[in-house]
C-alpha cells in the first residue's frame, strides 16, 4: 500500500512540476501524451459538472477503511490478495489526498481514446483485476468443480463433474477412489 501511494504521489508531484500549467500537454507518441487535468468528478471525469466533493471524500474514506479492515482480517496467506488490496488502497488514498488538498484529482496519462487518468487509477484497476483473476482461479478449483472433492452423482445420474480440479484423487491416477 505504501509503495503504491508513494509512486502515485511522486508521479503527480513530478507532473505538476513538468507540465506546470493547465491545460498543458507533452506528446510522446501519436496516441500517448502527458496532459495535466484536474478532475473534480469521479471515475474518468464523470459528474464533474456537479459539486460532489464532500460525498466523494466521505465515500473514499469509507471504502479505504473497509479495505484496510478486510486486508488485516481476511487476506491470510494470499500474497496476491494482499498485493491487490495494497494497490487499491494506495490508489484510493492517493486520489483522496488530491481531493482534500486541491479539490480535484491530478490526472495526466492521456491515451487519446480514453479519459485522462493517473497512476492511482492504474493501481486501482490492476488491484481489482488481480482480485477477479483470483476469484476465477478459486472458482475453477472449488469443490463443486473438482472430480476429487465433489461427491459422486446418485445412481442413474450423469457425472457432470469436470475431469480436472484440485489435483487430488483421480486426476493424480488414484483410480477407483470416487467410483460408485
Amino acid at each position: 500500500m505504501l509503495l503504491s501511494l508513494l509512486a502515485d504521489r511522486l508521479s503527480k508531484w513530478w507532473m505538476l512540476r513538468f507540465l506546470r500549467e493547465e491545460p498543458s500537454s507533452f506528446q510522446i507518441f501519436r496516441y500517448f501524451s502527458l496532459t495535466l487535468v484536474r478532475n473534480t468528478g469521479i471515475c474518468f471525469g464523470m459528474l464533474s459538472a456537479v459539486d460532489i466533493k464532500v460525498p466523494i471524500v466521505i465515500a473514499s474514506f469509507g471504502i479505504a477503511l473497509v479495505i484496510l479492515i478486510y486486508f488485516h482480517r481476511f487476506t491470510g496467506n494470499s500474497r496476491q490478495t494482499a498485493v491487490a488490496l495494497g494497490l487499491i488502497e494506495g490508489g484510493i488514498i492517493g486520489n483522496l489526498i488530491d481531493r482534500m488538498a486541491a479539490g480535484a484529482v491530478i490526472d495526466f496519462i492521456n491515451l487519446h481514446v480514453w479519459p485522462v487518468f493517473n497512476i492511482a487509477d492504474v493501481f486501482i484497476v490492476t488491484g481489482i483485476g488481480l482480485i477477479f483473476l483470483k476469484q476465477i482461479k478459486n472458482r475453477n478449483l472449488s469443490p463443486q468443480n473438482c472430480l476429487h472433492c465433489s461427491p459422486p452423482p446418485l445412481r442413474g445420474e450423469a457425472d457432470t463433474r469436470p475431469k480436472a480440479g484440485c489435483g487430488g484423487g483421480e486426476e493424480r491416477g488414484e483410480k477407483g477412489k470416487n467410483a460408485s
